[in-house]
Protein backbone atom coordinates (compact mmCIF):
# COMPACT_ATOMS: atom_id res chain seq x y z
CA UNK A 1 0.00 0.00 0.00
CA UNK A 2 1.37 3.39 -0.98
CA UNK A 3 2.24 5.61 1.98
CA UNK A 4 0.03 8.66 2.35
CA UNK A 5 1.83 11.95 1.92
CA UNK A 6 1.50 14.20 4.96
CA UNK A 7 -0.76 17.23 4.64
CA UNK A 8 1.23 20.42 5.03
CA UNK A 9 0.46 24.09 4.81
CA UNK A 10 2.60 26.09 2.40
CA UNK A 11 4.63 28.90 3.85
CA UNK A 12 2.37 31.91 4.20
CA UNK A 13 3.07 35.56 3.74
CA UNK A 14 4.38 37.23 6.87
CA UNK A 15 1.82 39.63 8.30
CA UNK A 16 2.73 41.86 11.23
CA UNK A 17 0.92 40.96 14.43
CA UNK A 18 -0.82 43.62 16.52
CA UNK A 19 1.52 44.76 19.27
CA UNK A 20 -1.06 44.76 22.08
CA UNK A 21 -2.12 41.08 21.99
CA UNK A 22 -0.35 40.16 25.22
CA UNK A 23 -1.84 43.14 27.03
CA UNK A 24 -5.30 42.14 25.79
CA UNK A 25 -4.70 38.53 26.86
CA UNK A 26 -3.70 39.67 30.36
CA UNK A 27 -6.84 41.81 30.65
CA UNK A 28 -9.02 38.96 29.41
CA UNK A 29 -7.55 36.39 31.82
CA UNK A 30 -8.04 38.74 34.76
CA UNK A 31 -11.80 38.26 34.28
CA UNK A 32 -12.08 34.82 32.63
CA UNK A 33 -11.93 31.61 34.68
CA UNK A 34 -9.95 29.08 32.63
CA UNK A 35 -10.21 26.37 35.29
CA UNK A 36 -14.00 26.66 35.29
CA UNK A 37 -14.01 26.41 31.50
CA UNK A 38 -11.97 23.21 31.76
CA UNK A 39 -14.37 21.73 34.29
CA UNK A 40 -17.50 22.70 32.36
CA UNK A 41 -16.31 21.40 29.02
CA UNK A 42 -14.86 18.20 30.40
CA UNK A 43 -18.32 17.43 31.80
CA UNK A 44 -20.34 18.59 28.82
CA UNK A 45 -18.18 16.86 26.23
CA UNK A 46 -18.34 13.62 28.21
CA UNK A 47 -22.15 13.85 28.24
CA UNK A 48 -22.23 14.65 24.54
CA UNK A 49 -19.98 11.70 23.67
CA UNK A 50 -22.26 9.40 25.66
CA UNK A 51 -25.29 10.80 23.82
CA UNK A 52 -23.54 10.34 20.47
CA UNK A 53 -22.23 6.85 21.13
CA UNK A 54 -25.43 5.53 22.72
CA UNK A 55 -28.26 7.45 21.07
CA UNK A 56 -26.96 8.52 17.64
CA UNK A 57 -24.53 5.83 16.54
CA UNK A 58 -25.63 3.22 19.11
CA UNK A 59 -28.74 1.14 19.46
CA UNK A 60 -30.63 3.17 22.05
CA UNK A 61 -33.69 5.21 21.11
CA UNK A 62 -33.37 8.89 20.18
CA UNK A 63 -35.97 11.29 21.59
CA UNK A 64 -36.54 15.02 21.26
CA UNK A 65 -35.75 15.37 24.97
CA UNK A 66 -32.37 13.71 24.40
CA UNK A 67 -31.63 16.08 21.54
CA UNK A 68 -32.89 19.19 23.34
CA UNK A 69 -30.51 18.48 26.22
CA UNK A 70 -27.32 18.28 24.12
CA UNK A 71 -28.28 21.01 21.65
CA UNK A 72 -27.86 23.36 24.62
CA UNK A 73 -24.14 22.51 24.55
CA UNK A 74 -24.00 23.34 20.84
CA UNK A 75 -26.14 26.42 20.42
CA UNK A 76 -26.69 29.59 22.44
CA UNK A 77 -30.22 29.86 20.98
CA UNK A 78 -31.21 26.29 21.85
CA UNK A 79 -34.64 25.46 23.19
CA UNK A 80 -34.70 25.78 26.99
CA UNK A 81 -31.25 27.35 27.21
CA UNK A 82 -32.45 30.18 29.47
CA UNK A 83 -33.52 27.73 32.17
CA UNK A 84 -30.46 25.53 31.81
CA UNK A 85 -27.06 25.45 33.48
CA UNK A 86 -25.45 24.47 30.17
CA UNK A 87 -22.71 26.62 28.64
CA UNK A 88 -23.27 26.73 24.86
CA UNK A 89 -20.26 26.56 22.58
CA UNK A 90 -21.38 29.34 20.25
CA UNK A 91 -24.17 30.81 18.16
CA UNK A 92 -23.89 28.80 14.92
CA UNK A 93 -27.10 30.31 13.46
CA UNK A 94 -28.71 26.89 13.08
CA UNK A 95 -32.46 26.42 13.79
CA UNK A 96 -33.49 23.84 16.39
CA UNK A 97 -35.22 21.86 13.67
CA UNK A 98 -31.99 21.53 11.71
CA UNK A 99 -30.30 20.00 14.74
CA UNK A 100 -33.17 17.53 15.10
CA UNK A 101 -32.95 16.57 11.45
CA UNK A 102 -29.22 15.95 11.41
CA UNK A 103 -29.31 13.74 14.51
CA UNK A 104 -32.32 11.82 13.15
CA UNK A 105 -30.68 11.46 9.73
CA UNK A 106 -27.44 10.18 11.25
CA UNK A 107 -29.47 7.73 13.34
CA UNK A 108 -31.05 6.35 10.14
CA UNK A 109 -28.01 6.56 7.86
CA UNK A 110 -25.43 4.30 9.48
CA UNK A 111 -22.84 4.85 6.77
CA UNK A 112 -22.98 8.62 7.10
CA UNK A 113 -23.00 8.35 10.89
CA UNK A 114 -19.90 6.16 10.85
CA UNK A 115 -18.08 8.74 8.71
CA UNK A 116 -19.02 11.65 10.96
CA UNK A 117 -18.10 9.65 14.06
CA UNK A 118 -14.66 8.97 12.55
CA UNK A 119 -14.22 12.72 12.01
CA UNK A 120 -15.19 13.53 15.60
CA UNK A 121 -12.83 10.91 17.05
CA UNK A 122 -9.91 11.53 14.69
CA UNK A 123 -6.64 12.73 16.26
CA UNK A 124 -4.60 12.91 13.04
CA UNK A 125 -4.86 16.15 11.07
CA UNK A 126 -3.94 14.41 7.81
CA UNK A 127 -6.58 11.75 8.25
CA UNK A 128 -9.18 14.27 9.37
CA UNK A 129 -8.70 16.29 6.18
CA UNK A 130 -9.37 13.17 4.11
CA UNK A 131 -12.45 12.26 6.15
CA UNK A 132 -13.87 15.78 5.96
CA UNK A 133 -13.41 15.90 2.19
CA UNK A 134 -15.09 12.51 1.95
CA UNK A 135 -18.03 13.86 3.95
CA UNK A 136 -18.23 16.90 1.68
CA UNK A 137 -18.42 14.68 -1.39
CA UNK A 138 -21.02 12.18 -0.12
CA UNK A 139 -23.38 14.45 1.84
CA UNK A 140 -26.09 15.45 -0.62
CA UNK A 141 -28.94 16.41 1.71
CA UNK A 142 -29.87 19.96 2.75
CA UNK A 143 -28.85 19.34 6.34
CA UNK A 144 -26.18 22.01 7.02
CA UNK A 145 -23.59 19.35 7.78
CA UNK A 146 -21.32 20.49 4.95
CA UNK A 147 -22.16 24.19 4.82
CA UNK A 148 -19.70 26.62 3.25
CA UNK A 149 -18.63 28.09 6.59
CA UNK A 150 -18.60 24.64 8.26
CA UNK A 151 -20.49 25.96 11.31
CA UNK A 152 -22.28 22.69 12.10
CA UNK A 153 -19.39 20.25 11.71
CA UNK A 154 -16.97 22.56 13.57
CA UNK A 155 -19.51 22.93 16.38
CA UNK A 156 -19.92 19.15 16.64
CA UNK A 157 -16.15 18.65 16.57
CA UNK A 158 -15.60 21.11 19.41
CA UNK A 159 -18.32 19.75 21.70
CA UNK A 160 -17.19 16.16 21.09
CA UNK A 161 -13.51 16.98 21.63
CA UNK A 162 -12.92 20.48 23.09
CA UNK A 163 -9.26 19.74 23.82
CA UNK A 164 -8.40 19.56 20.12
CA UNK A 165 -10.92 21.93 18.49
CA UNK A 166 -12.03 25.55 18.63
CA UNK A 167 -15.48 26.89 19.48
CA UNK A 168 -14.77 29.60 16.90
CA UNK A 169 -16.74 27.62 14.32
CA UNK A 170 -17.21 29.90 11.29
CA UNK A 171 -14.57 29.59 8.58
CA UNK A 172 -15.37 33.13 7.45
CA UNK A 173 -14.57 34.51 10.89
CA UNK A 174 -11.48 32.31 11.23
CA UNK A 175 -10.04 33.73 8.01
CA UNK A 176 -10.56 37.28 9.29
CA UNK A 177 -8.89 36.40 12.59
CA UNK A 178 -5.93 34.81 10.82
CA UNK A 179 -5.34 37.92 8.71
CA UNK A 180 -5.97 40.48 11.45
CA UNK A 181 -3.76 38.79 14.05
CA UNK A 182 -0.89 38.06 11.68
CA UNK A 183 -1.27 34.28 11.83
CA UNK A 184 -0.79 33.80 8.10
CA UNK A 185 -2.40 34.62 4.78
CA UNK A 186 -5.95 33.27 4.73
CA UNK A 187 -6.14 33.45 0.93
CA UNK A 188 -3.80 30.46 0.74
CA UNK A 189 -6.22 28.45 2.90
CA UNK A 190 -9.39 29.66 1.17
CA UNK A 191 -8.23 28.13 -2.12
CA UNK A 192 -7.85 24.65 -0.63
CA UNK A 193 -10.35 21.83 -0.19
CA UNK A 194 -13.14 22.12 2.39
CA UNK A 195 -11.41 19.69 4.73
CA UNK A 196 -8.12 21.54 4.46
CA UNK A 197 -9.83 24.86 5.18
CA UNK A 198 -11.26 23.45 8.40
CA UNK A 199 -8.05 21.84 9.64
CA UNK A 200 -5.58 24.46 8.38
CA UNK A 201 -7.57 27.40 9.79
CA UNK A 202 -7.65 25.64 13.16
CA UNK A 203 -3.90 25.01 13.05
CA UNK A 204 -3.17 28.60 12.04
CA UNK A 205 -5.17 30.01 14.96
CA UNK A 206 -3.64 27.49 17.36
CA UNK A 207 -0.24 29.03 16.55
CA UNK A 208 -1.33 31.92 18.75
CA UNK A 209 -0.74 29.64 21.74
CA UNK A 210 3.01 29.61 21.10
CA UNK A 211 3.43 33.22 22.22
CA UNK A 212 0.19 33.75 24.13
CA UNK A 213 -0.58 30.56 26.08
CA UNK A 214 -3.98 29.54 27.42
CA UNK A 215 -4.90 26.52 29.52
CA UNK A 216 -7.39 25.20 26.98
CA UNK A 217 -8.81 25.90 23.54
CA UNK A 218 -12.10 27.12 24.99
CA UNK A 219 -10.26 29.97 26.68
CA UNK A 220 -8.50 30.81 23.41
CA UNK A 221 -11.79 30.79 21.52
CA UNK A 222 -13.46 33.07 24.07
CA UNK A 223 -10.47 35.41 23.89
CA UNK A 224 -10.89 35.72 20.11
CA UNK A 225 -14.43 37.01 20.69
CA UNK A 226 -13.59 39.30 23.60
CA UNK A 227 -14.23 43.03 22.95
CA UNK A 228 -10.60 44.04 22.55
CA UNK A 229 -9.89 41.32 19.99
CA UNK A 230 -13.16 41.46 18.08
CA UNK A 231 -12.57 45.08 17.13
CA UNK A 232 -9.28 44.02 15.50
CA UNK A 233 -10.89 41.60 13.05
CA UNK A 234 -14.64 42.11 12.84
CA UNK A 235 -16.62 44.24 10.43
CA UNK A 236 -20.28 44.55 9.47
CA UNK A 237 -20.18 41.06 7.95
CA UNK A 238 -18.35 39.37 10.82
CA UNK A 239 -21.44 37.92 12.48
CA UNK A 240 -23.02 34.97 10.66
CA UNK A 241 -26.06 35.98 8.62
CA UNK A 242 -29.42 34.78 9.86
CA UNK A 243 -30.96 34.73 6.36
CA UNK A 244 -30.40 31.00 5.81
CA UNK A 245 -31.77 30.21 9.26
CA UNK A 246 -34.91 32.27 8.68
CA UNK A 247 -35.47 30.65 5.30
CA UNK A 248 -34.98 27.20 6.81
CA UNK A 249 -37.47 27.96 9.56
CA UNK A 250 -40.12 29.10 7.03
CA UNK A 251 -39.71 25.83 5.16
CA UNK A 252 -39.90 23.95 8.43
CA UNK A 253 -43.13 25.66 9.47
CA UNK A 254 -44.66 24.78 6.10
CA UNK A 255 -43.88 21.09 6.50
CA UNK A 256 -41.29 21.14 3.70
CA UNK A 257 -38.94 18.75 5.46
CA UNK A 258 -41.72 16.22 6.01
CA UNK A 259 -42.03 15.76 2.25
CA UNK A 260 -39.83 13.06 0.61
CA UNK A 261 -36.70 14.61 -0.94
CA UNK A 262 -37.69 13.71 -4.52
CA UNK A 263 -41.09 15.37 -4.16
CA UNK A 264 -39.99 18.69 -2.66
CA UNK A 265 -40.73 21.86 -4.65
CA UNK A 266 -40.38 25.54 -3.82
CA UNK A 267 -42.73 27.85 -5.76
CA UNK A 268 -42.30 31.61 -5.60
CA UNK A 269 -44.72 34.29 -6.76
CA UNK A 270 -42.76 37.01 -8.49
CA UNK A 271 -45.82 39.30 -8.60
CA UNK A 272 -46.52 39.50 -4.89
CA UNK A 273 -45.83 42.65 -2.92
CA UNK A 274 -43.25 41.89 -0.18
CA UNK A 275 -44.53 44.79 1.93
CA UNK A 276 -47.99 43.25 2.40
Amino acid sequence: MMARAPVEMKKMAVIEKPKNLEELRTQFLAEYDQDKAETVWSKQSAEFRTFWDDKVSGGEGLSREDMDYVIRFLDSHAKGIADSDAEPACNPVIPQGSWYRIFEELKRNKKLCKLVTSILRCESDDEQVELLNQLYSVNREKNRLTGKNANMINDLMFVYNPRKNLSDVSLGNRFKIIDALGLGDSSQIRGKSWGEQIVFSRKAIMKLLEEHPFKNTRSLSKFLYSPGIVQLWSDEEAAPSGEDAEFDERLEEGGFFDIPVGERKIITDGGSDPTI
